[in-house]
């Protein structure tokens, strides 16, 4: 036991824990990271729909 009266941890079990918190971190970045490409994707169409119609009105 530590002076403080902490235990300290097995190396294992911070590793374990560490690598549980990584993957979790990495799920939720991956699950964000998603929906913020397809939102960038949708957002460009709609500027690009946007202006073909703009285009197309100036040219009648």
């Amino acid at each position: 036991m530590k002076p403080n009266g902490f235990r300290e941890r097995e190396p294992d079990d911070a590793a374990e824990l560490g690598g549980g918190v990584m993957l979790a971190v990495g799920l939720v970045l991956a699950f964000f990271t998603w929906w913020l490409l397809a939102a960038i994707v949708h957002t460009a169409a709609g500027v690009l729909r946007l202006a073909l119609i703009k285009g197309a009105e100036r040219s009648h």
